[in-house]
């Protein structure tokens, strides 16, 4: 029975609502409206809310990590208080951080680690030094440094280098001083674990750490190889660890933790231990306070009772106070070392004490009870907080006075010792909000403001000050701006040393991830790895080019560091695209539209200066019209709905006011474009209450933290599904919210396209007809886990991953026609061929073909060796597939088969006889390839016979055939755009339209042409053509089109394609090019010693004005001018390189006649005919830069071989800091890239072997102890 109707909606509720309301999708991941970039904003906070690590002082230079947006996160440097601070070096250059973790001043350097590759790419953390510039800031060593901080000793760094499997190593303790002999391994210990390493607990003359993993133990080191060694000392457990050393005299005591209990010990000079708290039987634990006041340690024990030692057994001893306090129990915290005196707290009425360990006097003070543990010793001075108040206590006088009091609306964060006196840094609340105050103490109470500071909620600011001596430095992370402040004295208030802005960006529905699209029928364009480029491409090496880079953007937007280029969509024949970068009205980042046509012009379509807010989301494309959404940026902030014009011309409003337009279901995949359309129809959904909660200004979130959190956003509770054919008319709602939303749920429903199905998942599920506004109810048994696939023989197909079905929607008949053998094994590799629906099915390993009827179904049969089979759309205009496995006989190789649609026959294709066109061609340096419209192409393979000898054949072509002709009659023809054409050998002449065949469907053709065969090639396309020598003849690219000519020994081609740029490529292996003049023509015969051709140009007014670039690659080439060389007319000449430098051998030889002569043109050389010096040769031989091609001998050109050669490079030798670019002639006789006396002996050596008389010049005379001086020298190298 027929479907029930839904009529399109103009208004109001439907008249005859016969289905259960549904419920509508979640949107797309958005962020928020108006803020600052969350990755920006974490990088902000982390770079200036750093840690104590991040800050080094060198003398009076201060170095810190600082964010920026031009440069990322790198190392920076402040001289004084006076001057901005600058950025050492773009260490990784670019945006991207440096990721810089640990920085330490040490001798006269400044180390530190960060992340950067090696030369496989690696990324790894390295260790580098700087001494302030550029150029001192190198690394160190190659070997990978742990996660864990870089340590000082004795103007050295100490550093750990992990165990690592790859690179054949273990665990490493190193030790620099930033150069490279200064810089030795101390210990290795096999397989150490990886991570931040060992701890180093330093003392003056010693530092102690824990290694190993196998054999673990306790070492000391004073630095050297020799004087690293064990301690007696025995690790019980993993977790075991150095903690801390104390130098007491001299005396040392190692704090270590084992077996989770925190252990004393004893180093004696020869390396054993003494165990304090064993012997003492002392418990400790991690949190038990220790103390250094001169040569005593004092420490706490689990029962807080109070010990002080020497640093031996003897020496160790609880504290007395028996004639102090009656209560031998009683417990103490917070230990701090004022002067010779130890500060303490105790812990049953927070009392402060003190114990003089000079005279072993004990002293309490009783009207102090430190509320907090902020506190801080300066002097004889002991500061602390007491409930609001700030306390500094006497310890000498004991006075006890009050310096400030703060209300609830203050809290105290730091007090902090600066240059012999003491901040304090506390924040206020106010009805403004928070500020930071930074302020001096003086003896009567709150001295100067050094620094007032707004605060924003998750701001974060710290002060540093490595040693009272230090300036200090104040850094402020929000996730708008980073500032960093500095002041060299407590009288001076903080100046800013640097600052980055974050701009804002705007909310949007994230962007097209897929970055290529096709431009017609023969071109396509992508983006680079980096999206700041735009390229077109024909599928072929030379028919890829740039069609737009951001660095050429117009006048008007700021194509900064950070901007790509993304959502790319063809329309018209144009290119249109989104650029997500700054705008410089307003500093905001947001995405702008751009439309670039194929010659590579570029104009705004729309920016957010243009009055509608900024671009929030592309719908898609549909009849070549582009649908986007804006969003405003003030009062309610809606949406308009917009397409652009025919021709791009404009962009016209289609739907205003709205509260959220966006795409419906998965944008993300292969499918080119990823919109949801069909049929023509494009469908987007609209929720005009979807609306941001205020909250969300005022939270960091990411994109997709921001959707997560369901409570920053109000309901939608008028969401509308609509589509459009692109035309305003034809942009209409399709449902209501009534039909989509159950109760109060609007946040599942979604379109799924299949061919030009529509398939819409609401509660009830709707199907649409193409070419119609008809909505069908889908029969109850397609309604829970179908999906659509498409339309076969007039009936609806779909699948649930188990089984397909096809739907009669006349009828409502639902029918299985294919299940598989195991649940889910169908794939989601499916294809649509003519009139057949191909599938496989896994772990089967099958592949099916569907009629759509029942018993319609058989596997295709391709043996039992071949496995993992996929299938691909077979390119061409027959419909078929291809479909590629791997077979397990002989090794895992590729096989293929094209199974054509229409009969089902399979032809096996083999292992190589198949073309893909790719888009991101290989030089371009890309990663993966893509199909040429989705399209595999299976090579023809077609025969041509004539009936006599000496036949010529014309190769033609239309838009869908290619056409071979002698005389009038057409002997063989075929279409597709892949095929080889085995030509008769009894054809004399091949007459090839390139033209046309550029134009058609043809992309690649090769041709089995007869030995000795004439190629004439006609028919101007394109601007540039490249014959290049192959393994088995002549490769030609020319527009897009490619043809190979294969034979046996030599072939001639004739090149009639008027103005063109030209070039030719040797093989790689040893050529011979022999450049003549044929019949009136210039003619360039290659013969690499296999294969031989010649190219002749019918037209040499064709040549005039343009450049025929020829290039031998690499091997032992030989280049014949043969005296009839002439090219009349040309004005560019012939440009000659070898782009394979080989040092001292595979020199490229020139012969030349006497009516052709050698010049200099640096670095090439330049051959000249000299009754005609517009015929040039630019001869480049990049391992020969200053060899005479011709004659190595005739160093000084002048076409004979003279004492004067000899001479000249005697010459250039006693001018040695003479630049090579200055040098005259050719000098370099050997070749071995060096200058040497040697040169000119073999000119003279060479001279005598040619029995010329050597009339030796008064010059020359003059030079012979020079001569017999420079060859007992060493060899200068070339400059």
């Amino acid at each position: 029975m027929r479907g029930k109707k839904f009529e399109f909606i103009s208004g109001g509720k439907h008249r005859d609502r016969t289905h259960r309301p549904a419920s509508f999708e979640t949107l797309e991941p958005r962020v928020a409206l108006s803020g600052p970039d969350p990755a920006i904003a974490e990088s902000l906070l982390l770079s200036s809310g750093q840690s104590d690590e991040l800050h080094a002082q060198l003398a009076s230079q201060h170095y810190f990590v600082h964010y920026d947006l031009r440069y990322g996160q790198e190392l920076w440097v402040s001289n004084d208080e006076d001057q901005p601070a600058r950025m050492v070096t773009d260490l990784n250059p670019g945006p991207a951080d440096s990721r810089i973790k640990s920085i330490v001043a040490a001798g006269d350097f400044v180390f530190f680690t960060a992340f950067m590759p090696d030369d496989s790419g690696d990324v790894q953390r390295r260790l580098f030094r700087t001494d302030g510039t550029p150029e001192g800031t190198v690394q160190i060593t190659d070997r990978i440094v742990a996660l864990g901080e870089l340590t000082v000793f004795q103007d050295r760094v100490l550093f750990y280098s992990p165990y690592s499997f790859l690179r054949s190593h273990p665990g490493e303790v190193w030790i620099t001083d930033g150069t490279d002999e200064g810089t030795q391994r101390l210990y290795a210990a096999e397989r150490e674990i990886a991570g931040e390493g060992p701890y180093f607990a330093v003392l003056d003359d010693r530092f102690y750490f824990r290694f190993g993993s196998i054999q673990k133990r306790y070492y000391v080191s004073d630095g050297s190889v020799a004087g690293t060694r064990p301690l007696s000392l025995s690790v019980s457990s993993r977790s075991d660890g150095v903690m801390s050393a104390f130098q007491l005299g001299s005396e040392h005591l190692l704090i270590t933790e084992r077996n989770q209990d925190v252990r004393i010990d004893q180093v004696k000079p020869d390396g054993s231990t003494v165990s304090l708290t064993e012997e003492l039987r002392i418990q400790l634990a991690s949190y038990s306070p220790l103390e250094q006041v001169g040569a005593q340690l004092f420490f706490a024990d689990t029962d807080w009772k109070l010990w002080h030692s020497d640093g031996t057994l003897a020496g160790t001893r609880p504290l007395d106070m028996s004639g102090f306090l009656p209560d031998q129990n009683v417990r103490v915290t917070h230990l701090s070392a004022v002067g010779s005196r130890l500060v303490f707290q105790f812990s049953f009425d927070s009392h402060l004490a003190s114990y003089d360990t000079v005279t072993g006097e004990f002293r309490v003070f009783p009207d102090s009870t430190p509320s907090e543990s902020l506190h801080l010793a300066s002097g004889n001075h002991y500061y602390f907080v007491s409930h609001g108040r700030l306390m500094r206590l006497d310890v000498v006088s004991g006075q006890l006075s009050e310096i400030a009091a703060f209300d609830s609306s203050a809290t105290l964060n730091d007090l902090i010792a600066f240059r012999g006196q003491v901040l304090v840094r506390y924040t206020v609340l106010s009805q403004g909000g928070k500020t930071v105050v930074i302020r001096l103490l003086s003896e009567k109470g709150l001295g100067d403001v050094l620094a007032e500071i707004p605060q924003a909620g998750d701001d974060v600011i710290r002060t540093w000050v490595g040693k009272p001596s230090d300036p200090l430095i104040v850094t402020h992370g929000s996730s708008n701006e980073a500032r960093v402040y500095r002041s060299d004295s407590p009288e001076s208030r903080l100046s800013l040393l640097a600052s980055t802005s974050n701009p804002f960006h705007y909310a949007g529905a994230p962007s097209r991830r897929d970055n290529h699209t096709i431009l017609d029928q023969t071109r396509f364009v992508f983006t680079g790895e980096d999206s700041r480029i735009i390229w077109i491409s024909d599928g072929t090496q030379l028919g890829t080019r740039i069609l737009f880079s951001l660095d050429a953007m117009p006048d008007g937007t700021i194509a900064e560091a950070g901007a790509r280029i993304r959502d790319l969509y063809a329309i018209d024949g144009k290119l249109v695209f989104s650029v997500y970068a700054l705008e410089s009205a307003n500093g905001n980042r947001s995405r702008t539209l751009w439309a670039v046509d194929q010659d590579g012009d570029s104009r705004s379509l729309y920016r957010p200066g243009d009055g509608w807010g900024y671009v929030f989301d592309i719908l898609g494309s549909v009849n070549d019209h582009l649908m986007f959404v804006t969003q405003g940026t003030t009062g309610e902030k809606l949406q308009t709905v917009w397409r652009t014009s025919s021709g791009l011309r404009t962009i016209e409003p289609v739907l205003t006011d709205v509260g959220a337009a966006s795409r419906i279901g998965e944008f993300d995949r292969f499918d080119e474009p990823p919109r949801i359309t069909a049929d023509e129809r494009l469908f987007f959904r609209v929720d005009p209450d979807y609306r941001i909660h205020p909250a969300i200004l005022h939270e960091r979130l990411t994109a997709d933290a921001v959707f997560e959190n369901q409570e920053l956003w109000s309901k939608a509770e008028d969401a509308s599904l609509y589509l459009t054919d692109g035309s305003i008319e034809g942009t209409q709602l399709l449902l209501e919210p009534s039909d989509l939303c159950l109760r109060d749920a609007c946040w599942y429903t979604r379109v799924a396209v299949a061919s030009e199905l529509a398939w819409i998942r609401a509660d009830e599920q709707l199907a649409q007809m193409p070419d119609s506004g008809e909505l069908f109810p889908l029969p109850e048994s397609l309604t829970t886990s179908f999906e659509p696939l498409g339309v076969l023989s007039g009936n609806w197909i779909a699948t649930d991953g188990t089984r397909v079905v096809r739907w009669d929607v006349e009828t409502g008949d639902v029918e299985q026609v294919f299940e598989a053998s195991a649940p889910n094994s169908i794939s989601v590799n499916t294809i649509f061929a003519g009139d057949k629906l191909f599938l496989t099915t896994y772990p089967a390993d099958k592949v099916f073909v569907l009629d759509g009827t029942v018993g319609g179904t058989h596997e295709l049969e391709f043996g039992p060796q071949y496995h993992q089979k996929s299938i691909y759309p077979a390119g061409g205009p027959e419909p078929g597939v291809i479909v590629q496995s791997r077979r397990t006989d002989g090794g895992w190789i590729d096989h293929f088969w094209l199974v054509e649609a229409a009969t089902e026959t399979v032809v096996d294709l083999g292992a190589s006889n198949l073309r893909t066109f790719t888009s991101l061609p290989r030089p371009i340096g890309m990663h993966s390839d893509i199909l040429h419209g989705g399209a595999v192409f299976a090579k023809k393979s077609v025969d041509v016979f004539v009936d006599s000898p000496g036949t010529t054949i014309a190769i033609e072509a239309d838009d869908s055939t290619v056409k071979l002709v002698a005389g009038d009659e057409v002997v063989q023809q075929f279409s597709g755009s892949v095929a080889v054409v085995r030509i008769d050998p009894r054809v004399e002449q091949v007459t090839i339209d390139l033209q046309a065949l550029a134009e058609s469907t043809t992309r690649d053709l090769d041709l089995h042409v007869p030995d000795g065969a004439a190629i004439r090639l006609v028919g101007r396309a394109g601007q540039r053509i490249v014959y290049t020598s192959t393994d088995a003849g002549v490769l030609i690219q020319v527009a897009g089109l490619e043809l190979e000519f294969q034979f046996e020994s030599s072939i001639s081609l004739a090149d009639d394609l008027g103005v063109l740029h030209r070039d030719l490529r040797a093989s790689p292996r040893s050529d011979r090019l022999n450049l003549s003049t044929q019949d009136g023509q210039p003619t360039f015969a290659f013969d690499d010693g296999m294969r031989a051709w010649n190219l002749v140009f019918e037209s040499s007014s064709d040549l005039v004005a343009n450049d025929i670039r020829v290039n031998l690659l690499s091997g032992k080439n030989e280049v014949v001018v043969d005296p009839s060389f002439d090219v009349p007319g040309t004005s560019n000449g012939i440009f000659i390189e070898i782009d394979q430098a080989v040092d001292g051998v595979g020199q490229t030889s020139l012969s030349i006649p006497p009516t052709f002569s050698v010049s200099k043109w640096p670095p090439d050389a330049v051959v000249r005919r000299n009754d005609n010096p517009k015929v040039q040769i630019r001869l480049s031989v990049e391992n020969r830069p200053f060899q005479n091609p011709a004659n190595r001998y005739d160093t000084n050109l002048d076409g004979s071989i003279t004492p004067a050669d000899a001479l000249m490079i005697i010459n250039t030798l006693e001018r040695a800091t003479l630049h090579k670019s200055s040098w005259p002639g050719f000098p370099d006789v050997s070749g071995d890239g060096q200058l040497t006396p040697m040169d000119a002996l073999m000119v003279i050596n060479q001279m005598a072997r040619d029995h010329a008389i050597l009339s030796v010049t008064n010059d020359l005379e003059d030079k012979r102890d020079v001569v017999s001086y420079l060859l007992l020298d060493q060899p200068k190298s070339l400059l």
